[in-house]
């Protein structure tokens, strides 16, 4: 690729300026946020801006070795390179030592970095005045070069905040019993929402454990991955979950709606040094719904709304779930405002503050500090407790911005009506072998009824044009349902329905890398027949 670069600027600029050019090109490919998604995988930057630091290195070593082999007089070409890479170089370090602070970086001898830059130009240099010492001069570039790795990566790792392994070693075992005893005591397909997150006690930097599920096998809806799709993000955020940027969602922001429409079965929570299990009613990996649910569009920060809108496609009712509380005002400062309300109906209230950063906010529930086990800067629902009928409730928030007071949402779930909904929703559960699902995560088989011919199978996955299903052995085409979720049409009566994953593009990639290594081949053998 880099040579390819090099090659197209020959065309048009002389040795002396296409250096110049390619690293101008590469430089704004990584400024310009189209080209920067392009190195990303086509995924959002969101951070990690050193990433591109390997594709640098590796188009300075090629420009150096591209220098290094052109013909003795081409002295210009030489000198230019060390001109540019030793200007990028401190460049970089005067940035580094007197530019903002950029956490995480570690700052190094000034002195030894630049002494290690001036001795690998003087080699550079030494190498191209003739044959004779050449190979004294690679050798100890050689060495140069190990000693800097040996030497910047025992400066780097002696200032990083290691963990304590024996702290971890105790942690897992005692986070992998409880996982353990939730599998024993759970015939059924679950999902875990681990907030009690024992594995931070090893690191003295913040651990948020937003892959602890991944470590331990457990399924879950926590996950930070450079590949985290945006409708499935974008669609959690809409039903009221936390998510600090485009790389990561967690299960903070949970309901007891949500907790059913993604099997979110168990709650682990931290209370005085022990584990707390808190059981949700949940239906397995899937169910029958009314095919309205293909036609629910999802609104920007109205997760209250959008979960009711849901439940009631799936349901067919007319009937909201959530009661909105109508707050009244009891006192207000400059940076404090304090409402109370009662209760419309039984069951579950909710706080949500739409388009807020919650770090900067302080929440207190009948005059206790609302607490959560990791540091929110975004918005999420904020769960108020249970509460009877016209009970009442107290709520204070303290903020230094204004603007914090204004769309507060208190909305309290109607439990009758959930528990009258999910009744209905559990006579048309979908009974699977999860042996099978243990074994491979790519098929999924099982049985569920349905009572008409217009419901869909509304399945606990998200949505992927990988996925591939039958119905009563005949083929049929998936929906995408709520933003991101995968739904199977359905027949009047009992359905065997059976789901397998195959990659997308799989088979045309194989393709396509066989005629290429085939051609390859040809290539190969028409270059040793001349």
């Amino acid at each position: 690729m880099v040579n390819t670069i090099l090659k197209e600027a020959d065309l048009f600029c002389p040795n002396s300026v296409r250096i110049n050019f390619t690293i101008y090109r590469l430089a704004l490919s990584f400024w310009v946020t189209t080209f920067n998604t392009m190195w990303h995988m086509f995924q959002q930057p969101e951070g990690f801006p050193y990433r591109n630091t390997y594709l640098m290195a590796f188009v300075l070593i090629k420009i150096a070795y591209e220098a290094s082999i052109e013909p003795i007089g081409k002295r210009q070409t030489k000198r230019l390179v060390i001109l540019i890479v030793g200007c990028l170089l401190s460049i970089g370090q005067l940035a580094l030592y007197y530019g903002p602070h950029v956490r995480g970086v570690q700052k190094q001898s000034l002195w030894l970095l630049i002494g290690l830059m001036v001795l690998a130009s003087v080699i550079f240099a030494a190498w191209q005045k003739g044959a004779r010492w050449q190979p004294w001069v690679i050798g100890l570039g050689a060495v140069l070069t190990f000693s800097e790795l040996v030497i910047n990566g025992r400066l780097t790792t002696t200032k990083l905040p290691m963990g304590d392994q024996v702290v971890y070693a105790q942690q897992y075992q005692r986070q992998a019993a409880l996982f353990e005893q939730l599998e024993r005591q759970t015939p059924d397909f679950y999902r875990v929402n681990n907030q009690a997150i024992l594995l931070k006690k090893a690191f003295k930097e913040p651990y948020y454990g937003y892959n602890d599920a991944l470590t331990f096998g457990q399924y879950t809806l926590n996950n930070y991955s450079s590949t985290l799709d945006e409708r499935m993000r974008t669609m959690l955020v809409n039903l009221g979950f936390y998510s600090k940027n485009a790389r990561r969602i967690n299960g903070i922001g949970h309901t007891v709606l949500t907790d059913l429409l993604f099997a979110n079965q168990y709650d682990l929570i931290a209370k005085q040094g022990q584990v707390v299990t808190q059981p949700h009613k949940t239906l397995g990996l899937g169910f029958a719904v009314n095919d309205q649910l293909a036609h629910v569009a999802l609104k920007a920060h109205e997760p209250f709304e959008n979960q009711d809108r849901i439940m009631q496609a799936m349901t067919g009712q007319t009937t909201p779930f959530y009661q909105y509380n109508q707050l009244d005002l009891q006192a207000q400062k400059r940076r404090q405002i304090t409402f109370t309300t009662q209760v419309k109906t039984s069951g579950y209230a909710y706080l949500y503050l739409p388009q807020q950063n919650l770090s900067k906010l302080k929440v207190k529930i009948n005059g206790r500090t609302h607490k959560v086990p990791i540091e929110l800067n975004g918005t999420t629902i904020i769960g108020l407790g249970r509460y009877q009928k016209g009970q009442q409730l107290t709520l204070t928030i303290t903020s230094r911005q204004p603007k914090a007071f204004r769309k507060i949402q208190v909305a309290s779930l109607d439990q009758a009506h959930f528990d009258q909904a999910f009744d209905q929703l559990a006579q048309q559960r979908l009974k699977i072998d999860l042996k099978q699902l243990s074994a491979d995560n790519g098929r999924i088989a099982g049985v569920v009824p349905a009572k008409t011919a217009d419901q869909l199978l509304y399945l606990s996955v998200p949505y992927d044009s990988g996925w591939h299903a039958q119905v009563n052995h005949q083929t049929v085409r998936t929906r995408r349902v709520m933003g991101n979720m995968l739904a199977v049409p359905l027949e009047k009566g009992t359905n065997q329905v059976r789901l397998v994953y195959r990659a997308p593009g799989l088979i045309i990639g194989a393709i396509i890398s066989t005629f290429s290594l085939m051609t390859w081949g040809l290539i190969l053998i028409k270059q040793r027949r001349h």
